[in-house]
This record gives C-alpha cells, structure tokens and sequence, in this order.
C-alpha cells in the first residue's frame, strides 16, 4: 500500500488538484515530468515524500525517443530501495511563449512487482516443462527397459517349449530368462522406492548391525561382477569403526549395493575401490563413512548436476549403454538422508573416475567397541531345520487364485518333499481346513496368497484365527510395501514373502515355519 503523507490543508482552488493527486497516489500512480533543457525526469509523490530526481542517461534517451506526444514506454530505475521498473505513460506537452516544448508530463506506475511475478511465473512454468520432458523421456526409458528383458523373457520361453534343442542350449534359454526377470525386478522396484520416496511414504526400521560384516558382505555379493569384466576389487578399512550401530540394514545394503554396483558397471579398465571409516561425532554418535571409488569414464562438470535429480541421468545414453532405471543415486540419496547422513559426489574426471561418499549418522548401540580389521565374508545362514531342500516333508495348503503360480509354487514344494494341496480362493482354503480337520489330517502349513477372488486371503486367515486355527500361516502377496506386511501381520499371518519369491527363499521360510509348527503342536500336547 502506497505510503501516506500528511498533506497540508489545500485551498479551495486547489482542491480539485489534490484530489486528483490523492486518487493517484492511493492507485499507485506518480506523477512525472520531464524538463527537456535540463534533460532531468522529476517522479513526483512516488512512494517518497521528496520528488525523485532521474538522470540516467538511458531512461532520457527512452523518453526523448518516445517523444513528442501521447506515449507509453518501460523504464528501469536506480531508486532509494533498488531498481524499479516504471510504466510511463501521457505526454502531455508545454511550450514557452515561442511554442518551443520545454516539459513533458504525465503519470507514472510502479510495475516492479508485476514483473517479478510474471518472471517467476514464467520460471515455474519453464521448470515445469522441463521436468515434464525429464519425466517423458524416462517414461520412454521405462517403456524400453521394461520391454526389453520381457522379449527376452517370452522369447526364450516360446523357445523352450519347442522340442530338439540340445540341453546347453536349452540351459542357455533358462539362464537368460532367469537374468532378464532378475534385471525387471530391479527396475520395478526402483519405480517402487521412488513413488514412496516422492509420497512420503518410505520409513526406517533401526535395528544394531555390525557395519564392518554389512559392508563386506555387500562387496563379496558384488565381487563376481568385478571379477567378470576383468577389473580389480577391494574393501580397505580405513579407521577403526564401532563393532555395533543402530540403523536400518536394508535400506544401508541398498544404498552399497546400488553405489557399488554403479562402479563396476561403468568402470571398464582399472578398479574399484571401497573405503569404510568412522568419526564419532557430538551426543555419542558415529558417522559411518563408505567412500566408493572407481578409475571409470568419470562424470563431466556440466552433467554432474543431472546426478541427484529424479528422472533424469547425467547422459542420456547411458541408459541406452548400460540399461537402469536411472534412479539409484536419486533413491540413495534420499535413504542416506532418512538415516541421518547423505550421498555425495566427492570427485570426478572424465575418462579418470569417480569418487562418491556415503555418510551415515548412527548412534553406537550397547557395544562400543571398536573394530579395526575386516571380517572374512559370512555365508548365508542354512535354514534353521537343517535339512535339504528335498527333505523338508509337511503336509502344506496353498491358497492361491493364479493357475501359474500354482503350478510353480507347488512344484517348487512338491520336489522338497512337501505333500500340497490347493485351494483356489479364501472360501475354499476355509473348506479344506475344516475338512482336513475333520479327517484328523490337520495341515501343518498354509502359504496364503492375500488377493484372491470370492474371498481374500486377510479375510480367510481372520477367520481361521476366529475358529481356533492355530498353525502357521505365510502371507504371499505382490504388494511389497511396510504397511502391506503390517496388514498381513495384523491380519494373523505369522510371517510375510512378497512375489516374487526365489526358490531358495521359499523353502528356507516354509522349512522354518514347518519346525516351528511342530513346536507348538508339542506344546499344546
């Protein structure tokens, strides 16, 4: 609102005067006048108790080129409170008594304000195009990453049921089915994280790790690649770090394993080069420092911006190049700052390699000691019953709506010694539980898919747990998110295996679940 001035009291004849400044002035509007001799514009009332006086040499030749008569032009000025733009507009003329011009005048509006708007408006808007190409050209992307191991996928599989191929070629098939499926898998679950991350919806489960096992294990699991494309690979221990941290391991394991696996995927001569160190910062924590450094084609300076950007890649054709979703630095970044610490690009040279650093902000659990050497590479642990996959045994309902993963899922089970039966949706699995108890031939097992028609799998294991059904129950759902397993959970399932699930994953929880069935059938004994 335009500052207001004590005014002393006009007379009469000049009321009508100072009405007609006072409307002015209230609208936002100065009066000018320009003084041709003296080439001096004069903004009278704008905003300011004194007149304001111009004498830029480019606002005059402005209003001189205007001039004579009625105009309109834009002006940048140096006011009290910065630069300003003006709208001046009139050009109304005085003479002396020999007709000479010698004042230009007219009113004058401050437009500063519309033309920041206007350029922030146009800023947004090109920020909005921009991001809308960058989505359009990674939905191109997609569409080619997607479509691509699923030519592979349903190629090799119309292949194999073709019978004479030789069993090499026909392993061939399999394992390029198997290598495809692994590579859409990841991507899709990059378009997963990412729609969390931008919902809001990804969350941390803290829990004590011993980071220095973490770090070796991921690189051990990587090592292979390295040792594939004829490059060297190392994990150095840097500093001594805590022996136990609190913080999420998965989501650390996939901040390493997307760093990592980036290295060697663009490193094609050279090495590849871990680093973990730590500093114990103020309250007690740890920062957690994993420096991930490769001799690869390096990142030039003015796409290394692109980096951490979603939707977008430093160079184009490196999806083409080297495949990816183009989101495991942006998803990195984002789970590294959830756990308190961040991804960074430390250096880069083209053709000289790269060098990124995670941080992680951690507080040491109940053990401060510190480890200074690097443990050997643990295995996986074998599943808890002890068995072979082919003696695994129990009596197993799968409740699963899907012919395919019938067919698949009892197969897997049926080869590991497991006696199945199928139900078809929730009402049935329902069915066959009441009549298996009937018989005195109780199941020792349900796997139960949770989307299923006529009745879900959440409604179905609900009341099983109402009528005193009281074995395990393992959740099998497409649906991988926290809040699915939570529901899954809630729902009485004792444990959670999203789709897809690989074979050795599948047996390892069903043999557990087995034993621990058989425990509490003990107990109620």
């Amino acid at each position: 609102m335009p500052a207001t001035h004590k005014q002393p009291t006009p007379a009469p004849d000049d009321l009508p005067r100072q009405i007609a400044c006072d409307a002015l002035r209230a609208a936002g509007f100065a009066l000018w006048s320009f003084h041709l001799a003296a080439r001096r514009l004069t903004l009278h009332d704008f905003a300011s108790p004194a007149p304001l006086v111009v004498t830029s040499d480019d606002a005059i030749e402005q209003i001189l080129a205007a001039a004579p008569g009625p105009f309109c032009t834009e002006l940048t000025i140096d006011g009290p409170q910065g630069p300003r733009t003006l709208r001046l507009s009139g050009g109304v003329t005085q003479t002396d008594e020999r007709g000479d011009a010698v004042l230009l005048s007219g009113i004058a509006e401050d437009i500063t304000g519309s033309i920041r708007a206007a350029q922030i408006d146009r800023d947004a808007r090109l920020r909005a195009e921009a991001a809308d190409r960058a989505k359009t050209e990674f939905l191109a992307s997609m569409s080619h990453e997607i479509r691509t191991p699923m030519t592979s996928i349903l190629g090799y599989a119309e292949l194999l049921a073709e019978p004479g191929h030789p069993e090499e070629r026909r392993a061939a098939f399999i394992d390029s089915i198997r290598r495809n499926g692994r590579h859409l898998l990841v991507i899709i679950n990059d378009l997963l994280d990412i729609s969390r991350i931008e919902a809001d919806r990804l969350h941390v489960e803290a829990e004590p790790i011993d980071p220095a096992s973490l770090v070796v294990d991921v690189c051990a699991t990587l090592e292979p690649r390295a040792r594939d494309k004829g490059i060297g690979f190392s994990c150095v221990l840097c500093t001594p770090v805590p022996g136990t941290l609190t913080t999420d391991p998965t989501r650390l394991r996939q901040i390493l394993i997307n760093l990592v696996g980036n290295a060697i995927k663009f490193t094609d001569q050279g090495q590849v080069r871990v680093e973990l160190s730590s500093v114990r910062s103020v309250g007690g924590k740890h920062t957690l420092i994993v420096d991930v450094i490769d001799t690869g084609q390096g990142i030039p300076p003015e796409t290394a911006g692109r980096l951490f950007q979603p939707y977008a890649q430093a160079d184009a054709s490196i999806a083409r190049t080297h495949g990816g979703s183009g989101l495991g630095l942006v998803i990195s970044r984002r789970l590294a700052r959830l756990l308190g610490g961040d991804v960074v690009l430390l250096r880069s040279e083209p053709r000289s390699g790269s060098t990124f650093r995670i941080t992680i902000a951690a507080e040491a659990a109940w053990d401060e000691r510190l480890t200074d050497d690097l443990p050997a590479p643990q295995r996986l642990p074998e599943p808890s019953s002890g068995k072979t996959p082919a003696g695994i045994g129990g009596k197993v309902l799968l409740a699963e709506d899907g012919p395919d993963n019938q067919r698949l899922l009892s197969l897997l089970l049926r080869r590991a010694g497991v006696d199945v039966e199928i139900a078809e949706h929730g009402q049935a699995a329902l069915d066959c539980v009441n009549a298996a108890v009937a018989r005195g031939e109780p199941y020792d097992l349900i796997l139960m898919d949770m989307q299923m028609p006529v009745m879900d799998g959440f409604e179905a294991t609900r009341r099983l747990r109402r009528e005193g059904w009281s074995g395990p129950i393992i959740a099998l759902t497409a649906h991988a998110l926290r809040r699915d397993r939570d529901a899954c959970i809630e729902a009485g399932c004792d444990d959670f295996a999203p789709k897809p699930i690989e074979a050795r994953v599948l047996l390892e929880l069903v043999g557990r679940w087995l034993d621990e069935g058989r425990r509490r059938a003990q107990l109620a004994a």
